[in-house]
Formats: structure tokens, sequence, C-alpha cells
């Protein structure tokens, strides 16, 4: 689930920055909203299952809070930069740059992790 939000929320991102109208905006914003209330739940479960699966769930909520700390950080700073380089369009498309970025990060350390043994041999 944590994958399936991350294509809605790049689908949002694409559709906002074409939408000038008030109720299309509304629209998109409760998308992005959804596509957050499925990513976000799921990210908490796989942090709670690799704690439980090694006996820490407390720290591995810390190091989801660790983790995220620079994008909160980060996020802003890089999007004020790139709308005082260029225009608010450019800022959701790196916005968009990232999230799919996200998503095929997750995807290949998912493929990665649970990839028959011959993949994981050097020769």
């Amino acid at each position: 689930m944590v994958t399936a939000g991350g294509p809605l929320y790049a689908l949002g991102l694409i559709v906002l920055t074409t939408q000038e109208s008030p109720y299309a905006l509304v629209a998109v914003n409760a998308s992005l909203g959804f596509a957050d209330a499925v990513r976000e739940p799921a990210s908490m479960a796989a942090f709670a299952d690799e704690g439980k699966r090694t006996g820490s769930v407390a720290s591995a909520f810390a190091v989801r809070q660790i983790l995220w700390r620079p994008g909160m950080v980060l996020a802003p700073m890089i999007g004020g930069s790139v709308l005082a380089a260029s225009d608010i369009r450019a800022v959701f498309y790196v916005a968009l740059g990232f999230t799919l970025a996200a998503v095929i990060g997750i995807r290949a350390c998912l493929f990665f992790r649970t990839a028959p043994q011959e993949l994981h041999k050097s020769e």
C-alpha cells in the first residue's frame, strides 16, 4: 500500500499543474489527501512490522522519525529555491520527480529484499 499511495500522489501532482479552476484544485487536493490516507498507515505498519521482527517497535518508529526529518527541512528549502528560480508549476514537477523516485526506490528495495537468493550471489 505504501507504493500504491505514491503513484496516486504523483497523479495528483500531474493534474494539479494543469488546473486553474478553484473547484478542480479542491478536487485534486482531496485526491492528494486520499493518497496520503493510503500511504501513511501502510508506512506506519511497515515500520511496526519491522520493529516487531527485530523486537524493538519503539526503535523502529524512532528511525522512521529520523528518516523523515531531512525531508521536512529540505523540501521547503528546495521548493522555495525552485519557486525563486522559476514558477509554481516547476515546484510541482520537482515534487513529482521526487515522488516517482521514492516509489521506484521502494519498489527496488522490496524486489531485492524478496528476490530469490540466486540474485544476491556474487560470481
